[in-house]
């Protein structure tokens, strides 16, 4: 038990920071999901202020794609968070167990978890460590993202060091690998590899390690996903390598623009619409127009040719006519003129 109110049920997953619990709210009489931080971890007073830093920066956000935020403590050293409990699996258990994914639900995730990116953006919130393991997939109803554990609010303080690689290895924007400073755009580089995996069933790039993996995108361009799933509809296909410029001012202005792009698949046949960030301009990629049904052209209409045909035989008719009473009227002279000997006869 923990503060004499929620009753710890069984582990259901281990990260390296904390443990999540299946737990039982006793006073509510629900059940929840208990995340405790590692006993080793905490006399670390940075990672218990990143502990803490989840749970107030979780709380801010009500959304139906996110996980919600009950309550946080601390019991006798024990550092926890109460969240809603989700059943179901991680969208990485997911990806393991399937490969790759339809089309259809790869969009509907990547958008429910654009949706849930925007509502923590537009509270100042950037995640920092969006991928498969934080993306809860259950049965029924929406995806839910969770883990703000390494969040970074617009206007609070940095929890790490200048410099500091902050972030799972393989999901790491090129920004977050060169220690600068990060913003929105950063989860969606994160959100186009998810979506990317998704279609595909493999990263882009490639690596011995985790590190590898993630210094090969800071000097390799990712290959264009229709190599790997030539059946990606080319909108969708540009929307994916628009999140995975090397350069934040080369992606998509914002999540809120990535879930109405998403949102419109297939359907969407609207002109491109140019988005203004400062002073730069950038455009969302343009949803290939969708085939309209074409009525079939009329075969081409034939001439009458009754009327020629016709007229083609009479003067057939007369000319075959006209030969005949000439060669009766050359038969018939011919009958009339007296035979040489005749002639000589008469002689």
């Amino acid at each position: 038990m923990l503060d004499g109110r929620y009753r710890l049920v069984s582990p259901i997953a281990r990260g390296g920071m904390a443990t999540v619990w299946v737990g039982e709210d006793t006073l509510l009489a629900r059940r929840v999901a208990v995340k405790i931080l590692h006993p080793e971890l905490a006399f670390d007073e940075a990672l218990r202020a990143r502990f803490r830093n989840e749970a107030v920066a979780a709380a801010r956000l009500a959304d139906p794609f996110i996980v919600a935020t009950y309550d946080t403590g601390d019991d006798d050293g024990v550092g926890y968070i109460v969240m809603e409990y989700v059943d179901g699996p991680t969208l990485r258990r997911v990806l393991d167990l399937q490969g790759r994914l339809p089309i259809v639900e790869s969009v509907r995730i990547a958008r429910e978890v654009a949706s849930a990116l925007a509502a923590a953006h537009r509270e100042g919130i950037v995640h920092r460590d969006v991928k498969p393991a934080n993306v809860l997939v259950p049965a029924t109803g929406p995806v839910k993202v969770t883990d703000f554990g390494i969040a970074k609010a617009g206007a609070g303080a940095e929890l790490t060091r200048t410099g500091t690689v902050v972030g799972t290895a393989r999901y790491l924007a090129p920004e977050q690998l060169r220690g600068e400073p990060v913003d929105p755009r950063t989860d969606l580089y994160a959100l186009g590899l998810v979506l990317y995996e998704m279609l595909a069933g493999e990263l882009p790039f490639h690596g011995d390690t985790e590190m590898a993996v993630a210094l090969a995108r800071l000097s390799n361009p990712p290959a264009p996903i229709r190599q790997l799933r030539p059946d990606v509809p080319a909108g969708l296909a540009r929307l994916v390598m628009a999140c995975l410029a090397l350069e934040p001012a080369d992606r998509p202005p914002t999540a809120r623009a990535v879930a109405e792009f998403l949102s419109d698949r297939p359907r969407d046949t609207a002109p491109e619409r140019p988005r203004v960030e400062g002073t730069r301009t950038v455009a969302m990629p343009q949803p290939e127009p969708v085939p309209t049904r074409r009525r079939a052209a009329a075969p081409p209409r034939r001439r009458r040719r009754g009327p020629i045909a016709a007229l083609a035989v009479m003067l057939f008719v007369a000319g075959a006519a006209a030969g005949y009473l000439l060669v009766r009227a050359a038969d018939a002279g011919a009958a009339t003129r007296p035979s040489p000997a005749a002639r000589s006869t008469a002689r």
